[in-house]
């Protein structure tokens, strides 16, 4: 194959394409939150608010698979096993 095939150059002018739109997609997200986080300290220094208010951008912060859950679940279930809650001998009769 030679090395000015077009379709080998055609692919690759996609690819940096795609690169340079993935970049300035980060630049747009990381400049919306800088945007957002200028705004929210102007409104608390003009209202003088304690504490400081936050928005969550980015959805939730640890993502559990099943197999972890799964997991977890027969680690609780076995210390459950090991140390049974204490039944309160006034409430048998």
């Amino acid at each position: 194959m030679k090395k000015n095939d077009p379709k080998r150059r055609q692919k690759y002018h996609k690819y940096l394409v795609r690169q340079e739109r993935e970049q300035l997609e980060k630049m747009d997200k990381k400049k919306e939150k800088r945007e957002y986080k200028d705004a929210l300290n102007g409104i608390c220094s003009k209202l003088k608010l304690d504490e400081e208010i936050e928005i969550d951008m980015d959805g939730p912060k640890k993502i559990i698979t099943k197999r972890a859950h799964n997991v977890a679940m027969k680690k609780k279930n076995r210390k459950l096993k090991k140390e049974p809650e204490p039944i309160d001998s006034m409430d048998m009769s």
